[in-house]
């Protein structure tokens, strides 16, 4: 399983964006990593927009001057805790973590701590399912179905 699949597509691209700063040594044409990400100029001053906003919290700085995006970072920031947020964050570990502690969904309690609506959640569910299909499991009337031994690997890798 990639773990990206997690993610919203938004929150992957943005991890994405950062490690590709990180490979090319902090700086790179905005054009050039538009073709590497296949963005748009737009979609990329949106996301570094959002990102600028996301990392003032950690020891670095995302610039872009319309021509060049850099990425400083002091020594002690952990790329690894600032991924983990987001993996944290997202609806669909929030949906794993609540059938892990929980063993059933409650759809309406679910929806509601996750601030989604019930047919959102309903198809983080089915993508969900189509992850799981690499470990013989599924989310079926709100329980995880499978072989024990699948559910305890599947967590075991998860976590």
């Amino acid at each position: 399983m990639r773990f990206e699949d997690l993610l919203e597509k938004k929150e992957a691209k943005q991890i994405y964006l950062i490690k590709q700063l990180l490979v090319a040594g902090g700086q790179m044409n905005v054009h050039e990593m538009g073709e590497k990400l296949f963005f748009s100029k737009k979609s990329i001053e949106h996301y570094i927009e959002d990102l600028q906003h996301l990392l003032q919290a950690y020891p670095c700085q995302l610039t872009y001057d319309g021509a060049m995006i850099t990425f400083s970072k002091k020594t002690h920031f952990d790329l690894t805790s600032f991924e983990k947020k987001f993996y944290f964050e997202s609806p669909k570990f929030q949906i794993l973590w609540y059938l892990l502690e929980e063993k059933e969904i409650n759809p309406i309690q679910l929806s509601q701590q996750l601030l989604i609506s019930e047919s959102s959640l309903s198809r983080k569910i089915k993508e969900l399912n189509q992850l799981l299909q690499e470990f013989q499991l599924r989310i079926w009337q709100g329980k995880l179905l499978g072989e024990e031994s699948q559910i305890r690997y599947f967590y075991f890798q998860l976590l």
